[in-house]
């Protein structure tokens, strides 16, 4: 099924949220998605990763909780300021829980997927 052939109530697959444009609230572009993270408790779409630059750049972690998710777009309810100012993660590795905690915590969240608690 095409992009237009989708009905617009049906989410967009996770594979397809990898390279999707995660933009802030004020509709600027923070970066390109790289991944989509679950939290292993719930299974539910949990964080969004960007990098704050071109190459080599250090990778941030947004919370899905209250994004809006389409197809190759994620309206996320936070500024880019306070995105790059998230911690950052290497590539590659499992996030620990008290890493997820940390990010929580930046963004003002109990846990990445509030509206299951």
């Amino acid at each position: 099924m095409s992009e237009r052939e989708r009905p617009a109530d049906e989410p967009a697959p996770e594979s397809a949220l990898v390279g999707a444009r995660v933009m802030d609230e004020s509709g600027a572009l923070i970066g390109r998605a790289l991944g989509v993270l679950r939290d292993e408790r719930t299974d539910a779409l949990a964080f969004v990763s960007v990098r704050d630059g071109m190459l080599y750049g250090r990778r941030h972690l947004v919370p899905l909780a209250a994004a809006e998710i389409g197809y190759e777009r994620i309206d996320v309810p936070y500024r880019r300021a306070r995105v790059m100012g998230s911690p950052s993660f290497e590539a590659g590795r499992r996030i620990l829980p008290e890493e997820e905690a940390a990010v929580c915590a930046h963004y003002g969240l109990a846990s990445p997927t509030p509206w299951l608690e």
